[in-house]
């Protein structure tokens, strides 16, 4: 792809101490940096290789790593197709994709 790439970041981190719901907040307030939210847990973000190796890095920082998951789809060149249900919002760009 070009030098942005369409990512998906989906996370679940352990709630089940202090510690860990603060450190829900900071990925979820990192990742607002980045992209625009589309779950909870989810978003949908558009970025050079430069700045993935910047959210990677710092989401690598904030993660307790024995109990918190994150993951990073690269999501599929081409037309955009979205389809949300219920309370969901489709993004304001045709540049992003929910799956």
């Amino acid at each position: 792809m070009g030098s942005n790439d369409r990512r998906l970041v989906v996370y679940d981190i352990d709630t089940t101490t202090d510690e860990g719901r603060k450190r829900l907040g900071r990925i979820g307030k990192l990742c607002c940096g980045f992209g625009t939210r589309v779950q909870k847990s989810v978003f949908e973000v558009i970025v050079p290789a430069h700045e993935l190796a910047r959210l990677v890095s710092a989401l690598n920082e904030l993660i307790d790593a024995d109990t918190d998951t994150v993951r990073i789809y690269r999501l599929r060149p081409g037309p955009t197709d979205i389809v949300a249900l219920g309370r969901a919002t489709p993004p304001s760009t045709d540049d992003l994709l929910i799956l």
